[in-house]
């Protein structure tokens, strides 16, 4: 929990929905078809800090599927934090999937509080089409993928939006990156 202070939301009783996503410095998204070896020991420790402090976590159906998603998302001491801070032991856990009639345009009215989506890219497109970003919080990794690996934005083209840089911390090879709606 070493970024802790960094990613706290200002106000806890707003509707956030935040991204967290990783990429080689080249873009990609993935290598080998998952994301888990662009980031390391401290993305992973950044992630379980994000799924702290969210109310929900939403991921896409395939995502959840590639990335192997299952069990306790978060660690006890993450949980012990949580009850400390009025919180239930666990975030919600939402799988979007318009194959199993969970589609992202009608999951996203019926979710309150502090959201986390982790991806996958197709969910982060779908999200900014819907102008649904409030932030996103991006973990650059130090590997040049090459081509062929797709971006952490896929499908459906959507309207530019600016964001504006709340920090850039280093940490070791990593750059944890963190923008906030305009």
């Amino acid at each position: 929990m070493r970024h802790l202070a960094a990613y706290l939301p200002e106000d806890r009783s707003k509707k956030l929905l935040r991204i967290n996503m990783v990429s080689s410095l080249d873009g990609a998204a993935t290598l080998e078809g998952r994301s888990g070896g662009l980031g390391g020991p401290a993305d992973q420790e950044l992630m379980q800090t994000l799924r702290m402090m969210a109310d929900v976590i939403l991921v896409g159906a395939n995502t959840v599927r590639v990335e192997g998603y299952k069990g306790d998302l978060i660690g006890e001491a993450a949980q012990r934090w949580r009850l400390e801070h009025g919180m239930s032991r666990h975030p919600e856990f939402i799988e979007a999937s318009r194959k199993q009639g969970r589609p992202l345009e009608t999951l996203l009215p019926q979710l309150e509080g502090h959201i986390l989506c982790e991806g996958g890219p197709h969910i982060v497109a779908a999200l900014a089409g819907l102008d649904a970003i409030d932030e996103l919080c991006l973990t650059i990794g130090p590997l040049l993928a090459g081509p062929g690996e797709g971006r952490i934005s896929e499908g459906t083209p959507h309207p530019l939006r600016r964001m504006n840089l709340v920090h850039a911390i280093p940490d070791g090879d990593l750059l944890f990156l963190r923008y906030a709606r305009v």
